[in-house]
């Protein structure tokens, strides 16, 4: 999902996506390019080795994660190994005062995300379907000097009423799910972006003592294809928290109507 959102190099159209600003990527890009191109060994994720369930799990799971930095006061950026994934997932926690109501709504409202998530680089964001418990929708992403990428995710809402905190964890959708008729038609109108079969993450809302609120954004992501692991990792790093900032932006945007 948006993250959906992590950020991708393949083998036959080196390049990165879905940053903080926009002038990051290309420097990042410029200065790596050549080296990951001709130096850097090729990485692949391992596929159908843990299920998504499974993943979820690990990804919930306190132990394990490590504080790589702090942008400020309110943010902080974790990275956990996973399994035989090379690539770590990320964790990103910041406090805020807006309301757990409009936090929810924005998170929901995966067909108004290019409205709102600024530097994702989405191009297309479709609400497919909705029930009572869970949400489908579908993100195409524009990425500068790679090929375009795609894929269906579905958002499914948990809260714990015991611990007072909400989880909306996205799980991919396979290429022949129910939706496969829309993904040809998008195949056929953009010109066949790569279908991201691995993309697996959550949102957390925990009211704290105080009255404010922790948004916590957990992801591991497959980029499709052979690529340079330290680029991805790097990339995260910067998109993941810019992520963060712009739902609780649009959640703040949401408590002043």
């Amino acid at each position: 999902m948006t993250g959906t959102l992590s950020n991708f190099i393949n083998d036959r159209d080196m390049g990165m996506a879905g940053m903080n600003h926009k002038s990051k990527l290309h420097t990042l890009l410029n200065v790596t390019l050549f080296v990951a191109v001709s130096l850097v060994p090729c990485f692949s994720f391992p596929q159908d080795v843990v299920s998504t369930d499974s993943l979820l799990t690990i990804l919930y799971d306190d132990s394990g994660w490590i504080l790589e930095n702090s942008t400020d006061t309110v943010q902080r950026i974790f990275s956990k190994k996973v399994g035989s994934f090379t690539i770590p997932a990320i964790m990103v926690k910041q406090t805020s005062s807006v309301s757990p109501a409009s936090l929810i709504s924005a998170i929901e409202d995966v067909g108004n995300y290019c409205s709102f998530l600024h530097d994702s680089y989405l191009e297309r964001a479709d609400l497919l379907g909705k029930t009572s418990s869970t949400i489908d929708g579908y993100q195409l992403l524009n990425l500068p000097l790679v090929a375009n990428r795609h894929h269906i995710f579905r958002l499914v809402k948990h809260v714990d009423s015991s611990e007072g905190g909400i989880r909306l964890d996205w799980t991919p959708l396979p290429r022949n799910s129910k939706y496969i008729a829309f993904i040809d038609s998008m195949d056929a109108q953009y010109e066949h972006p790569i279908y991201l079969d691995m993309n697996i993450g959550g949102w957390e809302i925990t009211t704290l003592p105080q009255g404010n609120v922790e948004l916590t954004y957990r992801l591991l992501a497959d980029p499709a294809g052979r690529i340079p692991g330290f680029l991805i990792v790097r990339a995260n790093r910067i998109t993941a928290p810019q992520m963060v900032q712009d739902m609780i932006h649009e959640a703040a945007r949401r408590d002043r109507r």
